[in-house]
């Protein structure tokens, strides 16, 4: 990068991240800082404070807090470039078919992708290690071995030493035929995720969630398609094909009175009638105190409760006056909430108007109840409640929902 860097349109900045879990660490920092000062690169040193968990990898504990620490540093439309090469590909492309993994386990590292504020590249990938080290050794660069890459507990490090050198010795050029495998089955992806984003669109809902009806008319591996799409686009970790089959089983073909959920990572997803929701597993308190809602057109709720906006609507809705005197505040739910539904006869409770909207029960807590002074008026943007005074010359607003 500092050969080609005066061709480039964006400057060029390294980033070391301090593990603290080797003793050299110290030494490797100041390495990677005379390195950079040589070569005039601005370099960032960020340290790690990893705290190991009972049963979770320490080397994915490490690879997570790596990856998050530099998502922060990165700028706007920055590219991180890392140095993977084709025998990491084709050690990655084993690996996976080892676990099992799917396709897109099997298409292993992408050369370009999108990736949190800006772009992830590996530039590298098409070399193999043989190749880049002729390189290094011709140039007399410098460099430092992480004496970990030689512990063979490591399941990477026993296929890097142990079994690669075999498949070498049979067939020399390996690493770049599993990598052109890989690149084959990453080819194929696009047009699978196509058709699973455009199935996922047919499935679902207006507030979210899919319809279990709509995903059963599809066949099994274009479900479990569209629930890993959907699940990676509300921003959770992807479900491994046990999960997918404890989705099948306990969700998708049992009773719509149950409530049944399946959990993995951070994610939970639950079904409600015949709906399917996803939720993360630790949600933060509902909301105690109300609040006002000033004469704004848009207002962020407490956390985990999303946010209210008020449109103008000629026809029906709150008057502005409401938000201009100061009327209009934000509570939830307690004991004994009636509302009636305008234009309807008769009260409703709040959970049975909130079975009628298909509210599910974990979000009942959560959901805006919008006063006039005492006065309930509206739950969410569900329903406006009683008879709500309008004077010549008001004008209207409806509301909008956006649940977090």
């Amino acid at each position: 990068m500092h050969t080609v860097q005066a061709q480039l349109d964006a400057p060029v900045h390294a980033i070391h991240i301090q593990h603290g879990l080797q003793a050299e660490a110290d030494q490797w920092a100041q390495h990677c800082a005379n390195i950079c000062q040589q070569l005039g690169i601005p370099l960032a040193i960020r340290h790690l404070n990893l705290q190991p968990e009972a049963g979770v990898s320490l080397e994915a504990m490490a690879r997570d807090a790596r990856y998050a620490t530099i998502a922060e540093t990165l700028p706007d439309n920055g590219m991180l470039l890392t140095a993977h090469h084709a025998d990491d590909q084709a050690e990655t492309l084993l690996l996976q078919m080892f676990r099992g993994a799917g396709i897109d386990g099997l298409a292993s590292m992408p050369t370009c992708r999108a990736w949190r504020q800006g772009w992830h590249a590996r530039p590298l990938l098409s070399f193999p290690q043989t190749e880049l080290q002729a390189y290094a050794a011709k140039h007399q660069l410098q460099w430092i071995e992480d004496p970990s890459n030689q512990n063979t507990q490591h399941d990477r490090n026993y296929l890097r030493h142990e079994i690669m050198p075999l498949l070498r010795k049979r067939w020399p050029g390996i690493p770049k035929t599993l990598s052109r495998s890989a690149s084959h089955i990453a080819a194929a992806l696009p047009n699978i995720h196509a058709q699973a984003e455009e199935t996922l669109q047919q499935c679902l809902n207006p507030q979210g969630s899919l319809s279990i009806h709509a995903l059963k008319k599809r066949d099994e591996n274009l479900r479990a398609w569209v629930i890993r799409t959907w699940v990676r686009q509300n921003g959770h970790a992807t479900p491994r094909q046990a999960h997918l089959a404890q989705i099948e089983q306990n969700l998708l073909n049992t009773t719509p009175d149950a409530s049944p959920q399946v959990s993995w990572g951070e994610g939970v997803l639950r079904r409600y009638r015949d709906e399917l929701w996803l939720t993360a597993r630790r949600q933060p308190p509902p909301p105690q105190t109300t609040l006002a809602w000033p004469d704004i057109a848009k207002l962020t709720l407490p956390a985990g409760c999303g946010h209210l906006a008020r449109q103008p609507d000629e026809h029906q809705g709150i008057p502005d006056r409401l938000w201009r005197n100061g009327k209009i505040r934000i509570g939830w739910r307690t004991e004994g909430i009636m509302c009636q539904p305008a234009g309807r006869q008769g009260h409703r409770t709040f959970k049975k108007l909130c079975q009628e909207f298909h509210i599910p029960p974990w979000r009942r807590p959560y959901l805006p109840l919008i006063y006039a002074d005492e006065q309930l008026i509206a739950i969410a943007d569900y329903c406006l409640c009683g008879e709500i005074e309008i004077l010549p010359g008001d004008t209207l607003s409806r509301l909008v929902y956006q649940p977090s």
